[in-house]
Formats: C-alpha cells, structure tokens, sequence
C-alpha cells in the first residue's frame, strides 16, 4: 500500500510540473509544419545580451534575471483553420496553474500577461493579439515588479 502511494505521489509531481512547462510547448505542437509559424528560444548568454539590447537601465534591471525567452509567431487564420481560439488558450493556462496578471486593449491589439510561480524559476506567458497574427512570448526567471511600480519605467520609456 505504502508503494502505492508513493508511486502515486511522484506522478502526481511530475505531472504538475509537465503542466507548468507547457506554456508555449502546448502551441509549439499543435501548429507544427503549419505555413508562417515561426518560433525561436534563446537561452542564458542570448537571452541576457536580447535584454540588454533594449536602451533603458531600469528595464534591464527589472528584468536582469530571465534565464530564457521563447516566442511563437502564428497567423491568426491558423487559429480558425484549427478550430481553436486565443481565448481558449488563455483559458487552458489559468486552468494550468497560470495567474492573469493584466489585459491591455490598444488600438486594435489585446495584450495579455499571465504567470505561473515557480519553486526555482517564475514563468511568465504574453499573449499579444495582433488582429491578422498572434505572438506569445515565454519568459523564465524573475521580474521585479518594484521597477514597474516606482515609477522608474513608463509606457514612454518602451
């Protein structure tokens, strides 16, 4: 019985952290070979020289320690062709343990910024909605919402 348990247990971690992992891997699969997908990831070296690519000291301390970026780029009419909706993806990461943390509307764009906690690294999911493409961005690591709420960073300075 002890066995079971513990067998039980350890799927039960495991499948927990297969959910937190499937941000982007969940989209990454499904428009496989689709025309005009496109996705890339950089990791540590590149991801921190991308950042600092960026001409505002207080961005780059904000956001100084991402250990990844990985973003996927999909034709909105892939979504219909599908039968699947931003929306709907939105919707399977709450349910996967992802906390929305702003929606934005601006001309014609739908900004979404979602978070799963993590034990080691916090992922961060944005989910922009462009009318004829949509563009979701993974990032890995931490951002310090201190920056964004001092003041220090505005809309301006982006």
């Amino acid at each position: 019985m002890r066995t079971l348990i513990v067998t039980l247990v350890f799927l039960m971690t495991s499948l927990l952290g297969y959910t937190q992992s499937s941000g982007l891997h969940v989209l990454k699969k499904k428009f496989k070979g689709e025309a005009d997908v496109h996705a890339f990831k950089l990791n540590g070296l590149l991801a921190r020289l991308a950042i600092k690519m960026i001409d505002d000291e207080p961005f780059q301390e904000a956001v100084s320690s991402i250990r990844s970026i990985e973003f996927i780029s999909i034709p909105k009419s892939a979504f219909s062709d599908q039968h699947l909706s931003v929306q709907g993806y939105k919707k399977f990461l709450v349910e996967n343990r992802f906390e929305n943390l702003m929606d934005v509307r601006d001309n014609g764009e739908h900004i979404s910024v979602l978070l799963a906690p993590g034990a080691r690294d916090e992922r961060y999911v944005i989910i922009v909605d462009e009318g004829n493409e949509v563009i979701v961005f993974e990032m890995k690591g931490h951002i310090n919402p201190a920056h964004f709420t001092s003041g220090k960073i505005t809309s301006t300075s982006l």
